[in-house]
């Protein structure tokens, strides 16, 4: 038994998504292994626009971290991205309201790319997440 887990009588508080129970180690060792209901993961569902693909988390960053940009900003800070990828991808962040595509009258005509209010606040997950990366090495 895994005592840096468990207090030394053998249980420990855990949290099971209703109340905290004190749970044996068998007990726990049930609950972990035991099929989890369906209903419990659908928020998974909103969280998969924020990825959207390989390049959408990049794309993200680099809005994050340098403000709104152009498509050509984005292209020299978002490496191995061809062009037709990284539109795709600033559209389907465009479509799934992660990122506001401001397009500007003036000549010559361009566009501008910036973080929603929505995606904001994943901004300073990813954020943290990307700490955590660095750890890793």
């Amino acid at each position: 038994m895994p005592t840096s887990r468990f207090t030394q009588e053998g249980k420990r508080w855990l949290f099971d998504g209703r109340r905290y129970k004190d749970l044996t180690y068998e007990e726990y060792l049930e609950m972990i292994r035991a099929p989890k209901e369906v209903e419990r993961y659908n928020n998974i569902d909103k969280l998969m626009p924020f990825f959207c693909g390989k390049w959408g988390l990049p794309v993200q960053a680099a809005l994050f971290f340098h403000g709104p940009l152009s498509f050509n900003e984005i292209k020299r800070l978002v490496p191995g991205a061809s062009n037709s990828v990284l539109s795709a991808t600033l559209k389907n962040l465009e479509t799934g309201g992660l990122i506001k595509r401001t397009v500007y009258d003036k000549a010559p005509i361009r566009a501008e790319y910036s973080l929603t209010t929505a995606s904001e606040g994943f901004a300073h997950t990813m954020y943290e997440m990307l700490k955590w990366a660095d750890e890793l090495d």
